[in-house]
Parts: C-alpha cells; structure tokens; sequence
C-alpha cells in the first residue's frame, strides 16, 4: 500500500464513473493523480441514458464483458479466484480507458469544453463533498427560504393564483407570460 500511496500522485488516471472510485480510492488513503477522462460523463453528454461500461462496451464495439457476478459467482469477490479477479478488473481498466479516450474524440467543441471545464474537475469537489460534508449555514439558509417565500408569495400575487386548502386554485384566465412565452390567456 506504501508503494500505491507514493506513485498514484505521480500519474493522471481514467475511470469510469470516476466518482465512486475515488471515493474509494479516498477512504482507503490512496490519493491519485489528476483525473484525465471519464467515459461516463463522455457517455452522458452524448445523451446515453444507460451509461454503465458493460453496456457501451457492446453497444459500441460489439463486445460482451465478463459480469461482476460471473467473476465472483455470487459470493464475495475476495473468494473468487485472484486470476479471475485480475482478469476482470484489467479488462474493466483498459475498456474504462479506451471508452473515455474513443468517446472524448467524438465530443465537439463545446460538449468538449464542457467535459474537461467543468465535469472533470468536478468530481473531485463532488467526492470531497461526500467524504467530508458539507458545512450549512442554518442562518443563511433561513434567510434564502424567507426571500424565496417572498418572493414566490409575489409571484402568485402577479399570476393570480390562489391557495385553497387542499391544493392551488387557477384563475378563469391567465395572463400571457412575456417570459417564457406559455401561450395561455
């Protein structure tokens, strides 16, 4: 672990869903590198709902991965095999790699930005976040609900809707919203 905790510094390293394993990474004491790709975020700005590796994998090279569960056979991956387990997770490591590389080439120009801007260094900020917590400001968040009340008390004030005991009531016409154009009168 020694080893692990004085070169993982040294490298960049790619991921999929990078979040959980540096979180993870994190609670056992190993700091890596900075984060250089994620597939998944690459993944999600294309729109893929289901972004999970095993599943780009085929859909996008024709490849069928080995499952957690065919590895581990249902039981704790620490009494699988440890050839079984390299096997596995060498094959996660290189497609997780070359899923983000393959996928960060396809991205134009501003989803591109948008990927190494803000999504990658934001893992960090995210794990960080879980790991530690988040310090609340119970007198500043008191004082954003009172305005957002306010505020949304004027805004049903302008719109004209009332509220009724079991629910909101409409008015019989509504005003047109410059705004956001809703169309209703």
């Amino acid at each position: 672990m020694e080893f692990l905790r004085e070169e993982m510094p040294k490298h960049s390293f790619y991921a999929h869903n990078s979040k959980y394993d540096l979180a993870v990474l994190l609670r056992y004491g190993l700091k890596p590198g900075p984060l250089a790709g994620d597939g998944m975020l690459a993944a999600y700005l294309f729109g893929e709902p289901m972004a999970g590796l095993k599943g780009l994998v085929g859909k996008k090279y024709g490849v069928r991965m080995e499952t957690y569960e065919e590895v581990s056979g249902g039981k704790p991956i620490s009494k699988a095999p440890i050839q079984d387990v390299g096997r596995y997770c060498c094959a996660d490591a290189w497609w997780g790699k070359k899923v983000a590389e393959d996928l960060e080439s396809e991205l134009g120009e501003r989803a591109l930005k948008m990927y190494k801007e803000v999504d990658i260094p934001l893992v960090g900020n995210l794990v960080g976040m879980e790991l530690e917590g988040i310090r609340f400001d119970r007198e500043g968040a008191d004082k954003a609900l009172d305005k957002t009340r306010s505020l949304a008390f004027d805004l049903i004030q302008e719109i004209g809707i009332t509220a009724k005991g079991d629910g909101w009531k409409e008015p019989s016409e509504w005003k047109d919203c410059r705004e956001c154009r809703n169309g209703r009168k």
